[in-house]
């Protein structure tokens, strides 16, 4: 077939005008729900994916506990002290801290827009940093400030040894900035794996590293010696894995089983065991993703997990604006 030219876009004049709000949008991977057409109709889908969720504890006996309230909760990572919790929520996926016994919530970040739904906890659970739109921030607890850290990349883990991170396709180490710094890290991260790999959680004492890998239809959890990646084996099907406080036992979520524990052994090796369930309710909604829709407490005895709301029926409208155009001498 022969080549076609295609004419140039003509430059943007003027600055942007906001047309309606509340469109749906993928912030972190570009992906917008609407479409205009040469006629001047505007069509586009509102509620934010994830309205009517919450995150709630439930002990390992199934017991439910202290729950935030509705709205839209994507992903949770408890303090390493476990007395708070970064929950992402909102259309703008900010972070609020929650207070593990008393389930008041006070938010941490306050950016234009994250670009997802990332963060992490600093050893010393005094700060954050996680996913925004030019790169990695950080955040001092309780300051409602951020600062960037590096200018690429999506944070996994704050790990005693510095920041796991992912960035373009490889698994790196990024040194952690200096308590009480708000400059970016100039250091380069070393790069430790460019194996496809995602859900990375190194071990609380930083020797295994368990992560998720695609396998057909399903995931399965691998894992492997830390930082080297080596000698990795098959652990089970499922993803989202989480370490218990003293590296004994590895959670994992499959869906519509729920959350999985494997009784893990270190001795000469490591060996684990067979798969077996610790919580499954109907109102889990932790789904498949890149980051954790739950946590789980150190001692491995409750965790707080991602659930919808059966009685709120969350459906997605799609809208339509005539003339959209004439919106903008308003």
């Amino acid at each position: 077939e022969a080549l076609k030219a295609f004419r140039p876009l003509p430059k943007p004049v003027g600055e942007p005008l906001v047309v309606v709000d509340g469109v749906r949008s993928g912030l972190g991977n570009g992906r917008n729900a609407f479409s205009a057409s040469q006629n001047g109709i505007l069509s586009y889908r509102t509620n934010f994916f994830g309205n009517g969720t919450r995150h709630r504890w439930y002990s390992r006996a199934g017991k439910p506990g202290i729950a935030t309230e509705l709205g839209n909760n994507l992903a949770a990572e408890l303090s390493p002290d476990g007395k708070r919790a970064a929950i992402t929520t909102g259309l703008h996926l900010q972070i609020w801290i929650l207070d593990t016994a008393t389930g008041a919530l006070s938010q941490a970040t306050n950016d234009a827009y994250n670009a997802g739904d990332a963060a992490a906890w600093s050893p010393d659970a005094k700060r954050l940093v996680y996913q925004a739109v030019k790169g990695i921030n950080q955040t001092v607890v309780g300051s409602g400030t951020g600062s960037l850290v590096y200018a690429s990349g999506v944070p996994l883990q704050w790990l005693r040894s510095g920041i796991l991170i992912r960035d373009k396709g490889a698994i790196e180490l990024l040194p952690a900035p200096p308590e009480g710094s708000s400059q970016p890290v100039t250091a380069a991260p070393k790069v430790l794996t460019r194996l496809s790999v995602d859900q990375v959680q190194v071990s609380p004492d930083e020797k295994w590293v368990a992560y998720s890998r695609q396998a057909g239809a399903s995931r399965d959890i691998w894992i492997a010696a830390f930082p080297s990646f080596a000698s990795p084996r098959k652990v089970a099907k499922g993803e989202q894995p989480r370490w218990r406080g003293d590296g004994r036992e590895l959670f994992l979520y499959t869906d519509p089983t729920g959350i999985s524990a494997v009784d893990v052994k270190v001795e000469n090796d490591l060996a684990t065991g067979v798969p077996h369930v610790v919580l499954s309710t109907p109102t889990l909604a932790i789904g498949s993703g890149t980051f954790f829709r739950y946590d789980v407490a150190r001692d491995g005895q409750s965790f707080l997990v991602r659930e919808r709301d059966q009685a709120v029926a969350v459906q997605e409208s799609l809208q339509m604006i005539v003339n959209w155009p004439s919106l903008l001498s308003k």
